[in-house]
């Protein structure tokens, strides 16, 4: 097995194994997703087990395999962030949507810093809904999903200001018919725009970002539900 030092990560979940250790999945800048087995974490006075939680930014050394590594050690990297109350659920949806899209392996340093940067953005109590829909676009650019055109000058040429729009994940951006204004998944093309260029103008753009963003994660992930919003939903918060 080949032995990897230093590596920047965070764990995303971790779940316990046997009597005195965890599973941990561990997202890691330069080796993508990965699964490791933490022996013996749960044994009394062991270091370890107050670090290797969601949203520390760690060091990690470990040796790698095709399915299972093994965690030798761990260390703070930087500042700790705060998260609490409904930016720790926001954070927790982050977590959930890179244990559901991101193959383990599959290294994108893109999107590992998009994440850290997202997590500083969290910190506290209270969540920008902003950063959740920007995480999410930003995401789905990243995994090579085309939500949007990359450069300015196509998302001008893309849509007209004033026709409906649809999106369909195997399709992309078709105009609407008629009826199809009346199902609740139709956008202007002023509206796309707006989102696809982050342009949250108003509370009406973040809506309908929302509605969008939430329809192609559906889609993607073919229904399978999202644990992290039920815990929104529990506690009155429309973030998601």
């Amino acid at each position: 097995m080949k032995r990897i030092t230093l590596e920047p990560a965070y764990v995303l979940h971790r779940r316990l194994y046997r009597e005195t250790s965890v599973l941990l999945d561990v997202f890691s800048e330069n080796h993508g997703r990965l699964t490791l087995l933490s022996k013996g974490i749960r044994k009394k006075n062991n270091r370890l087990a107050g670090m290797l939680q969601p949203f520390v930014p760690l060091y990690i050394t470990f040796t790698e395999s095709s399915e299972l590594g093994f965690l030798q050690e761990a260390d703070i990297r930087g500042e700790l962030t705060f998260i609490a109350g409904n930016a720790l659920i926001a954070s927790l949806y982050l977590n959930e949507l890179l244990v559901n899209f991101l193959e383990k392996g599959d290294a994108n340093a893109s999107i590992f810093q998009l994440y850290e940067n997202t997590l500083m953005g969290l910190q506290g109590t209270l969540v920008d809904e902003k950063i959740i829909r920007s995480f999410e676009i930003k995401l789905l650019n990243e995994l090579g999903y085309g939500l949007f055109p990359h450069s300015k000058e196509a998302r001008l040429n893309a849509w007209q200001q004033d026709v409906f729009y649809r999106f369909h994940s195997t399709t992309g951006w078709v105009k609407c018919e008629s009826n199809d204004l009346y199902q609740g998944f139709a956008y202007s093309g002023g509206t796309i725009l707006a989102i696809a260029e982050e342009n949250w103008c108003d509370d009406a753009i973040l809506l309908h970002a929302k509605r969008l963003l939430r329809q192609v994660l559906t889609e993607l992930m073919n229904n399978k539900p999202i644990y992290s919003r039920q815990l929104f939903n529990d506690g009155g918060s429309k973030h998601q």
